[in-house]
Formats: structure tokens, C-alpha cells, sequence
């Protein structure tokens, strides 16, 4: 895992995101919660705040910026769990189509996630466990705790998810190729 330049400046990123999952938790009555990709967004407003602070008058917005961090960071390291996925976005991906090709064909017959913030862990299983061939490919990309199961399968979902959108090239983006994920 890469450090942080300044810890510090990050803390206000990982209180969010531990306290959105122990909000789940006691809504939703269970004794213990993982952190999910959905998660990120409770950090939007912090550094929505520090964005402010340092980059006072961007044009585009501190929320868009904000969204646009996050999806970098979980696209830079992406490789570093999934080999091959980087190669979606090049001309001709079949190798790596193909090791993702259940998942993708998946959402092409028209499926879809629905990954709620006050889902249940048993929930959020059920709904992840659903997608055809996404468990398998997270144990083939990384060896992984079983707590972290979950979590890298969401994450892979929100890869393949944005490299989609971004280049459209999984045979265009599927129109069941959509994670729900918001609050009530």
C-alpha cells in the first residue's frame, strides 16, 4: 500500500469513510461492518472542504473535482490488483475481454447491481455474489482475505464500470451496467 505525502491531510478521508460504515451499522442492527467502494462517498464533503481551501475558484466545481479524485485513485491502483484490466482501454483488449467476459456478459443480457448504502452485509453479499463470474475473477486477480473479498470484488464492478463509461469499449456499455449506490 503507497503512503500518503501527509498523513495527516488524509485522516479527515478515513474518519468519513469508518464512520459511514458504523452508521450502517448500528441502522441496520449488526454487530460488525465493512467498508465499501460506496463508502468513498461520505468523504466527498471533506474534501469538497479541502479542496476549497486549496484550489479557491476552480471552474469545474469542488464536488466534481472531488468525484474525479476519487475515480483516479481507484484507476491508478487498479493494476496493482487486477493485471490486464488496463489493457480495456487499449484498440484491441481481447486478452484481457476475456478474462473478464462473464462479468461483462453479465451486464450485456441486461443485468444489473444494486448496491444500496443501508444494505445489509448480507445484502451487499447476495447482490455482489449474484454477478456471474466477478468472485472468481477477484480470487484469480490477487490473493485476498476473506474480510476483503467483497470490498475488491465492488471495486472491480466500479472499474469496469468507469472503464466502460469513459471509453465506451466492453461492446459498448451495457445498459444494465449500473451500481445504484446512494443514501437515505
Amino acid at each position: 500500500m503507497r503512503k500518503a505525502a501527509y498523513p495527516q491531510d488524509w485522516l479527515f478521508l478515513l474518519t468519513s469513510v469508518v464512520s459511514a460504515a458504523e452508521l450502517r451499522m448500528l441502522q441496520s442492527h449488526e454487530s460488525k461492518a465493512s467498508v465499501r467502494i460506496g463508502d468513498l462517498m461520505a468523504a466527498i464533503p471533506a474534501i469538497v472542504g479541502k479542496i476549497e481551501m486549496v484550489y479557491e475558484g476552480e471552474q469545474e466545481g469542488a464536488e466534481v473535482v472531488a468525484h474525479k479524485l476519487i475515480r483516479l485513485a481507484m484507476k491508478s491502483m487498479a493494476t496493482e490488483y487486477f493485471n490486464g484490466i488496463d489493457q480495456l482501454q487499449r484498440k484491441s483488449p481481447v486478452e484481457a475481454k476475456k478474462k473478464y467476459k462473464d462479468i461483462i456478459s453479465w451486464f450485456e443480457e441486461g443485468n444489473a447491481v444494486d448496491l444500496f448504502y443501508n444494505n445489509t452485509e448480507v445484502q451487499y453479499k447476495k447482490e455482489l455474489s449474484r454477478v456471474q463470474g466477478l468472485k472468481e475473477a477477484v480470487q484469480d486477480a490477487v490473493k485476498i482475505s476473506k474480510e476483503s473479498e467483497l470490498l475488491m470484488m465492488e471495486y472491480l464492478l466500479y472499474i469496469l464500470l468507469n472503464t466502460a463509461s469513459s471509453i465506451g469499449k466492453l461492446s459498448e456499455v451495457p445498459a444494465g451496467f449500473r451500481i445504484t449506490c446512494f443514501r437515505h
